[in-house]
């Protein structure tokens, strides 16, 4: 069964201004999740920002999609 990454997470101070950079430069948009989530495509992996000062743990891999 071939294996595929759907997004990767990132902790950063300040993850609304993060994602936000991201999106533009990457032109994609940003989904307002448990943290800020840009989607990727087949060919391109999301990226996931969250704020690792919260003290929240980040997903474990069974909650991850």
């Amino acid at each position: 069964m071939p294996l595929r990454f759907v997004s990767v997470t990132l902790d950063a101070p300040d993850p609304a201004r993060r994602a936000a950079f991201w999106a533009a430069s990457l032109g994609r948009a940003v989904i307002p999740d448990d943290g800020f989530r840009l989607p990727g495509d087949p060919t391109q992996v999301g990226l996931r920002f969250v704020d690792g000062r919260s003290g929240h743990p980040a997903p474990s891999a069974s909650t991850c999609r």
